[in-house]
């Protein structure tokens, strides 16, 4: 895998993310099961993506609760994206 810093910060970041959109919605296929959605988080990990790009809506916090549950205890080793407030109401 391929890294690239993360501005002036230090951080390395991999060049490819996992977007758990994936993992929380089912939008656009079929839904994912938790533990397939687990077994998906560490697959990318172990491959050597340490950056994971989701929101509250993707669930409405589905896929920030099955990342905090497979990284739990390793913060320090990926990066995440997130993003909030998105509401359909006022649409």
């Amino acid at each position: 895998m391929k890294y690239k810093k993360l501005g002036k910060s230090g951080i390395k970041v991999s060049e490819i993310g996992f977007g758990a959109w994936t993992i929380g919605l089912d939008w656009w296929g079929k839904k994912i099961e938790e533990d397939e959605a687990k077994r998906m988080l560490k697959k990318a990990y172990d491959l050597g993506i340490n950056f994971f790009e989701t929101a509250d809506m993707y669930g409405k916090g589905k896929s920030e609760k099955l990342i905090g549950e497979v990284f739990k205890g390793m913060r320090d080793e990926i990066v995440i994206s997130s993003k909030y407030g998105y509401d359909f109401s006022n649409a």
